[in-house]
């Protein structure tokens, strides 16, 4: 897991290093631009780290939206800190099943050691999201076709979790487990030209935290996600 937060953040920087700036007359730069932006993104979402006993099924998605506050930190405000607010809503299609026992205790699963034939399995979440990131561009006041990439972290929490299951016999919902991990950490990475951005984004931190009862492994859920990202002034 270590490796893979290391590796991230490298490829992170690399990008940003990779860049070199444009010359231009910073006489006629307008001291008061910023980039404050509405953002709204959708992605892809893959369990890039699980525990054996469980994998995803089938594709799951997600959806961002939220705005950023642009704070330039040189002369030509090519170069800033991004500090935002925003919502996020996933869904997570797998095989583990999230639910509780007659006598109401929480309980984890894993549907494929018990052989179990099922419909359909899947969590979905709603998070409030912090980013946090260092912004480099080409634009200035009066460009606004350029290139961007934006890199940095996010700190989200999670308010509300729902977990589904379905088979040829019942439905079953349960809603804010306690194995929730509700406040995670991530990083992530969004460069593009103009309005269209690709974005990906990687939580060090597993969604779900205990032990998986019938297989008896501490559960791991880490997530990544790849999509893209619009900026909107």
């Amino acid at each position: 897991m270590k490796t893979n937060k290391y590796t991230f953040l490298l490829f992170v920087f690399f990008c940003i290093s990779s860049y070199s700036q444009e010359e231009i007359d910073l006489d006629r730069l307008d001291d008061q631009y910023r980039e404050d932006q509405f953002y709204v993104g959708g992605t892809l979402n893959f369990l890039a780290q699980t525990s054996p006993s469980f994998s995803q099924t089938g594709l799951s998605g997600g959806l961002q939206l939220g705005f950023i506050r642009d704070i330039p930190l040189n002369k030509r405000r090519n170069i800033a800190l991004g500090v935002g607010v925003g919502y996020n809503l996933n869904r997570f299609n797998n095989d583990l099943f999230v639910g509780k026992e007659q006598d109401g205790k929480h309980v984890m699963l894993a549907l494929n050691e018990l052989d179990i034939s099922f419909d359909k399995n899947y969590f979905t979440t709603h998070a409030i999201e912090f980013p946090i990131q260092f912004r480099w561009r080409t634009s200035t006041s009066d460009y606004e076709k350029f290139y961007r990439i934006y890199a940095g972290l996010n700190f989200d929490y999670t308010f509300h979790f729902k977990s589904f299951y379905q088979d040829e016999n019942q439905n079953l919902n349960n809603s804010n487990t306690s194995f929730l991990n509700q406040f995670r950490t991530g990083a992530h990475l969004a460069l593009g030209h103009g309005f269209i951005n690709f974005y990906v984004q990687y939580y060090f931190d597993s969604l779900l935290t205990g032990e998986i009862q019938n297989s008896q492994e501490q559960v791991n859920f880490e997530i990544l996600k790849f999509g893209l990202i619009f900026y909107i002034l």
